[in-house]
């Protein structure tokens, strides 16, 4: 290894304020509230994924007494938490963490690792550079406290010696137990030499359910593979304790915490150096030191020289300095620029790929390289492999396409689950981190935990290394082949590839997961919801769409303390955010309509799995494929192309996750776990051939790359064209049950031929083909008067039921909608009766984007009315997979008025373009976005 320096950039400042508190642990947020509390604006900044270190990634469930410990335990028993000195609740507590910084007013940033300090001229501290999702980030103060475990960070940036080590511990949460009365110990002989006495257990927030701890030596715990040595150690001593222990005979393993504990050898020192210097770190992660209750010498603003042990460490090293291509802050964001001066850089090794994340894509791919003969390393920040399955506990679900390498580990994970949890649903999560990370460590690969990629370096359009940040600070990865699989595009992002974000309707992609553990009826599950349409701004709403678990489905009442949530997903389901754009960008159309490629490399099967609840916004192929023929949950099978993999104006990168060249609605079908393992054991085979033959990925020869897949078992499927060329079979099929009655409409929307409708209408008698038959016939532009009389009638009746399908509103909205189609006069009258009933947002949305659809002038007042009609009205709606969910709902109210507006837009109108500005500056940069963007809409066209 070696030291360069990162050439000066352009950055943005991500806060500004008096002091950054570094670490949540508890006595960070101690610190954190003491300073607010002394008028100070503060930032906590948090490497990790939530706040509490101890509760939420430890789960340190007894801590001692402390104020913050008390606060968090009474904000926890509102939410139901058991109390009367119960142990704290681990999902519970998590969110109390949430909700006492939100009380107090300090700002929160998770995810946000920092790389350095930062000084003026005169050597005073201004505060941190930091990297997480928009890269390199300036967090402005001129105060920083470091509560990290071992105060790592001023450790490291002083170069002190790290805090000696006394042991090592993860934390088992396990449940199906007899009541624990108190503290036990277990002894598990045999099953490793790195364990540090005994077993250790407690009782839980919950009867029945217990914490363990298993401690391991220091010395005996190999560093660079602590975190998957302790889980697979930890995994085995619950099993040996099953085995053993008749008291666990029908215990279930639900977790193993994500983050090593660290018990020091001796007390953390104070390094007093806040008043003087600007720096402080906590002496203890439970004392937040008594001095800091007051904040005076937090509030104390004299500025002198910072230690000249930590100055040595500012100064980058005297020789090259190189550019980088590197992730920045969307526009939107609204942050000021600064200037970041040039940064130290450790570089490594060559190696001939560098596979940045080992989530669901990344692990087979790194396997695949690796197990092709090629040098290959593995950057990721989580603790484990496996990401949204590992992680995030996101069962993964397969239709029976070839798959390469996964069938070996099914059966591994499959092993592993029946040892750890027998009454489960699908695989356990533990199971999978370890099957995936006993195989990377058995395929030589060099696996680097606590990595966070934000940028590359380029030999011309070439990627010719991959940046990363961690604890110890930059990094360079140089290699001959990238594969990217961030999930988010990170690496394709950073280098310059053109990427799109989101649905053309308003910039927005698939709202996010979160998927809490729960315990009910002694068997294991995970629950799934879309947590991604909750406000924001509104955190207890959060926490009961998150709890709302603990009452029985349908029911409202008090708890049931059978059926809770035991741990929290380590990382949010993200379903989709960027897409590279490549040389083929494929649709949902090549899958339905058989397309096959020259280049094809694997098959891929699902359904159209959009969760949007705003289908007036989706684009015009997903509003007919599930709001007008009813195919949302429509199983559809097809090709992918090798050019899908490799992003346009960038060279030597593979993409290996959601982010491939693929449209918003092809990737609901295309980002399921099981396929996007498939394309990432494509593009390590892929990398590694490139590698050894000296050429880009994108010039390998298709034909002998579709051998080596072929080898592995990768093989495409026959292609499967669901468009009939005979139109007349589909007019049967729009009496049939299933798919077929709504395959038959997207079929026959694309006749237009009057007379064979009109032959249609005179002959059926069967009232459900005759709706299907008239909507269809809309859609393709028939306006003959059964088509028109059958839509007016099912909208005077007003006709609900049988609906087409998931997700389509009532028969009598989709009348109205196809009638929009056809610019049917009237329409506009039958859209404004409807606005004025009780329906729900998602279909008030489709109406007023109707109203744009149809232009009838009238449309305007309608709108201008409805707008004033609803002035308070939040349009509540459900969220999708809460239990109970009307229990629950979250406002609609920007969606449904940047909707309206934006159809004003369409008709001519810019009176109430006004309504959009609060929304230009929403806390969503989402809803910023979409407000701004209409904005400029309406805005008139200058002329040239």
């Amino acid at each position: 290894m070696s030291e360069i320096q990162l050439a000066p950039r352009r950055t943005t400042v991500l806060w500004e304020g008096d002091v950054i508190v570094l670490g949540s642990t508890f006595a960070g947020l101690a610190a954190a509230v003491a300073a607010r509390h002394a008028g100070l604006r503060v930032c906590l900044l948090e490497p990790g994924p939530v706040l509490g270190t101890e509760l939420s990634a430890e789960w340190l469930v007894e801590p001692p007494t402390h104020p913050i410990v008390d606060r968090i335990r009474a904000l926890a028993g509102r939410m139901g938490a058991p109390v009367d000195d119960a142990p704290l609740d681990v999902v519970l507590g998590t969110i109390a963490c949430d909700q006492l910084i939100a009380e107090d007013g300090v700002e929160a940033l998770v995810k946000v690792v920092p790389g350095r300090i930062l000084t003026d001229d005169q050597g005073h501290l201004t505060g941190l550079e930091v990297v997480g999702k928009s890269g390199r980030q300036w967090v402005k103060a001129p105060r920083l406290i470091d509560a990290l475990p071992g105060q790592r960070f001023l450790r490291r940036m002083g170069a002190l010696d790290p805090l000696p080590v006394k042991y090592l511990a993860r934390r088992l949460y396990v449940a199906g137990l007899a009541p624990l009365a108190g503290r036990r110990e277990w002894s598990v002989p045999g099953v490793s030499e790195a364990l540090f006495g005994p077993v250790v257990g407690g009782p839980a927030a919950w009867p029945g359910e217990a914490i363990l701890t298993v401690r391991f030596t220091a010395e005996s715990v190999d560093e660079s593979a602590r975190l998957l040595q302790t889980l697979d150690t930890a995994a085995a001593v619950f099993a040996e304790l099953r085995r053993t222990q008749p008291e666990f005979a029908d215990a279930t393993l639900v977790e193993i915490s994500p983050v090593v504990s660290e018990e020091f050898a001796v007390e953390s020192p104070a390094l007093s150096l806040s008043g003087t210097t600007g720096f402080c770190a906590v002496a203890s992660r439970f004392d937040a030191v008594a001095r800091m209750t007051s904040g005076e010498e937090l509030a104390d603003t004299t500025k002198t020289p910072i230690l000249d042990i930590v100055g040595t460490m500012l100064s980058a090293p005297e020789g090259e300095t190189i550019a980088s291509f590197e992730l920045e802050a969307a526009p939107e964001q609204d942050l000021p620029s600064a200037e970041l001066p040039a940064a130290r850089l450790t570089v490594h090794e060559p190696r001939d790929v560098v596979v940045a994340g080992y989530g669901t894509g990344g692990a087979f791919a790194a396997l695949a390289a690796a197990r092709s003969g090629v040098d290959t390393v593995v950057l990721d920040p989580a603790p484990v492999p496996g990401g949204i399955g590992s992680a995030g506990r996101i069962h993964s679900y397969y239709h029976g396409l070839p798959g390469g390498m996964q069938d070996r580990l099914d059966e591994i994970v499959r092993g592993h689950t029946l040892r750890l949890a027998p009454k489960i649903g699908g695989y356990h999560p533990v199971g999978r981190a370890l099957a995936l990370g006993r195989e990377m460590q058995d395929s030589g690969l060099d696996i680097r935990s606590g990595h966070t990629v934000f940028g590359v370096v380029r030999d011309g359009q070439r990627v010719a290394g991959v940046l990363s940040v961690d604890e110890q600070g930059y990094h360079l990865f140089p290699c001959r082949a990238a594969i990217d699989a961030t999930g988010d595009g990170d690496v394709a992002a950073a280098a310059g590839a053109p990427m799109a974000l989101g649905r053309d309707g308003d910039g927005f992609p698939q709202p996010y997961s979160y998927t809490p553990t729960l315990y009910a009826d002694s068997a294991l599950r995970h629950h799934n919801f879309d947590a991604g349409w909750v406000d924001p701004t509104d955190t207890l709403d959060f926490s009961r769409a998150h709890f709302e678990g603990r009452a029985r489905i349908g029911q409202r009442g008090p708890y049931d303390r059978n059926r809770h949530y035991c741990t929290l997903a380590g990382i949010l389901g993200i379903r989709e955010s960027r897409f590279a754009l490549g040389e083929i960008r494929q649709t949902f159309d090549d899958f339905l309509e058989g397309r096959t490629f020259a280049d094809t490399v694997c098959s891929a099967m699902a359904h159209h799995d959009n969760h949007a609840m705003d289908y007036a916004e989706e684009s015009e192929w997903s509003r007919r494929h599930v709001v007008m023929f009813g195919l949302w949950r429509f199983l559809c099978q097809g090709n992918v192309s090798y050019r899908a993999l490799l992003p346009r104006e960038v060279e030597g990168i593979l993409m290996a996750c959601r982010a491939l060249s693929v449209d918003h609605d092809l990737h609901q079908l295309l980002r399921m776990q099981r396929d996007l393992q498939v394309l990432g054991e494509i593009c390590g085979v892929a990398a590694a051939e490139a590698c050894k033959r000296g050429i880009s990925p994108r010039e390998l020869p298709i034909h002998e790359l579709q051998d080596l897949l072929a080898e592995r078992g990768i093989q495409p499927n026959p292609p499967q064209a669901y468009l009939k060329e005979d139109p007349e079979p589909c007019f049967a099929d729009l009496a049939a049950a299933g798919p077929e009655s709504g395959l038959a409409m997207w079929r026959l929307s694309r006749l237009d031929d009057p007379s064979r409708w009109d032959a249609f209408f005179a002959t059926e008698t069967h009232a459900d083909a005759r709706f299907r038959g008239a909507v269809a016939a809309a859609l393709a532009g028939i306006a003959s008067a059964p088509v028109i009389e059958i839509l007016r009638q099912t909208w005077r009746e007003r006709v609900d039921e049988p609906r087409l399908g998931v997700k389509s509103p009532p028969r009598y909205v989709v009348a109205v909608l196809a009638l929009a189609e056809l610019h049917c006069e009237g329409t506009a009258d039958m859209i404004e009766a409807l606005l004025r009933e009780n329906l729900s947002a998602p279909d008030l949305l489709l109406l007023l984007r109707a109203l744009a659809v149809c232009a009838d002038p009238r449309g305007v007042e309608i709108v201008q009315h409805f707008l004033e009609e609803t002035e308070d009205e939040a349009f509540p709606t459900p969220l999708w997979g809460v239990a109970n969910e009307a229990a629950h709902p979250t406002p609609f109210r920007s969606f449904v008025v940047i909707r309206a507006v934006r159809t004003l837009g369409v008709l001519g109108s810019r009176a109430a373009a006004d309504r959009l500005l609060p929304y230009t500056n929403d806390p969503s940069l989402l809803i910023r976005r979409h407000a701004r963007r209409v904005l400029a809409e309406l805005q008139p066209k200058s002329v040239t």
